[in-house]
């Protein structure tokens, strides 16, 4: 486990009380007038794999980029992941041609 410490003002610990009061997860912090860890009841919740992207999710993701007059840009796109249409993309790249179409 890593630790980091990190100084933080009396109201930004109150209000992490208030949001753990609230049920809010939070990480154990340590207030400033003390030397031992404050932990909280709550566990965190484990991870859920990501489920798989699929071409539909994709198309959902380019479509108001194409109705906003990026057809250039999702075409150069697609081009950059493996074809001249989204199911010539190889299904290892759909991560990646997604966050690209998330940054246009």
């Amino acid at each position: 486990m890593t630790i980091i410490k990190i100084e933080l003002p009396e109201r930004f610990i109150a209000a992490l009380e208030k949001l753990a009061e609230k049920g809010m997860v939070l990480p154990e912090f340590t207030p400033v007038n003390s030397t031992e860890p404050v932990p909280f009841d709550k566990e965190l919740p484990e991870e859920t794999p990501a489920s798989p992207i699929t071409p539909e999710m994709i198309r959902a993701r380019l479509a108001p980029l194409l109705e906003n007059g990026k057809q250039e840009e999702v075409k150069a796109l697609i081009k950059k992941y493996g074809g001249g249409k989204l199911t010539d993309v190889p299904k290892d790249q759909y991560p990646a041609l997604l966050k690209d179409a998330e940054m246009l």
